[in-house]
């Protein structure tokens, strides 16, 4: 496998209104990106992500029918890492069956914290006991 540059991965979601608590302490993720020659193969290393991204990521690779397999590990539970590994039918790139599953988690999550704002807005409230 033939190892890419780093990049800095960015996220497609909407940025929440009130930061989680230690979030803005969280160094950003970075993406580190090995392929096979024949570019059929894919694993992806995201730096500062764990089991949420990793999960959904793998999910959404899956689904695609160009993908023989998809999977993800987290290597060790001290490091906050996570890899996805993908391998694709012949003739198709992995990196582009990643680049489809990511959009469409950012069009997941836009559509989702859309249809939040809508029932938050829509004045309902409750109180806790």
């Amino acid at each position: 496998m033939t190892q890419e540059p780093s990049v800095r991965a960015s996220a497609g979601c909407a940025v929440p209104r009130t930061p989680i608590d230690g979030a803005s302490d969280r160094p950003p993720p970075t993406v580190h990106i090995e392929q096979s020659a024949d570019a059929c193969q894919v694993t992806l290393t995201l730096e500062n992500e764990g089991h949420t991204l990793g999960n959904v990521l793998r999910y959404m690779i899956a689904r695609d029918p160009r993908v023989e397999h998809a999977g993800y590990s987290v290597p060790h539970p001290s490091e906050n890492r996570v890899k996805v590994n993908v391998i694709t039918r012949p003739g198709t790139r992995a990196l582009d069956v990643v680049q489809s599953a990511l959009a469409n988690v950012a069009l997941l999550c836009d559509e989702l914290s859309g249809r939040y704002e809508a029932a938050a807005s829509g004045g309902t409230s409750s109180t806790c006991p």
